[in-house]
């Protein structure tokens, strides 16, 4: 689901609607499909989706809310334990690429830098590193 959404994230900045509501009907499925049912690790791990979602708005849509369903959906199959850690992984490695776009390609605070590409990568080294 993430290395989908991140080609229509790097090209338009932007997730098509039909791409999300197909990323969370296929997460309640299985969900539902898996042994865990309902706990409340399941349901904190709605929780930083959640709150991006909320600090998007707070900030004036710095992070979208596509960002926000995904992190949620993540915590729904994972937890919230492991959704923090893909979430700050993501954000370190944003961050790290931010500084050399900064310094030298001149970007600035309204600059816009695709975040599904860094959840990819957070989930990848979340995976990898157990």
């Amino acid at each position: 689901m993430l290395a989908c959404g991140s080609i229509p994230d790097v090209r338009k900045k932007q997730l098509p609607r039909l791409y999300l509501i197909c990323c969370i009907i296929i997460s309640v499925v299985l969900f539902i499909g898996s042994s865990r049912g309902v706990t409340l690790e399941a349901a904190a791990g709605l929780l930083p989706g959640i709150a991006v979602m909320i600090l998007g708005r707070i900030c004036g849509g710095g992070i979208g809310e596509a960002d926000g369903i995904m992190l949620m959906l993540l915590g729904l199959l994972f937890g919230a334990s492991e959704c923090l850690k893909i979430l700050l992984v993501a954000f370190f490695l944003a961050g790290i690429t931010a500084v050399p776009l900064i310094l030298f390609l001149h970007a600035d605070r309204k600059s816009r830098l695709p975040f599904y590409p860094f959840l990819l990568a957070g989930f990848l080294v979340c995976r990898w590193a157990g």
